[in-house]
């Protein structure tokens, strides 16, 4: 499902449903229903990832408590 990563994409407890992550999926691939929804079209860019203001996205469970990091350059830039 995820072409570049092995574990799963989710939400855990401190998702605000925000719907953030869906305005940063460069192919348009995050839906939002009663929770976040990745379909099978992920590029694994973790936009949604680093993007999500409380940081309540992870990969797996190698993403609890890490740092999210996005570029200077690429504040403002939304897909």
């Amino acid at each position: 499902m995820y072409p570049f990563y092995d574990e799963k994409l989710y939400t855990d407890d401190k998702c605000i449903k925000c719907k953030q992550c869906t305005k940063y999926c460069p192919v348009q691939n995050i839906t939002f229903n009663d929770k976040t929804v990745w379909g099978s079209n992920c590029v694994s860019c973790f936009g949604c990832v680093n993007r999500c203001p409380q940081n309540a996205i992870q990969v797996g469970k190698k993403t609890h408590g890490k740092r999210r990091y996005v570029h200077p350059k690429n504040k403002n830039i939304y897909f």
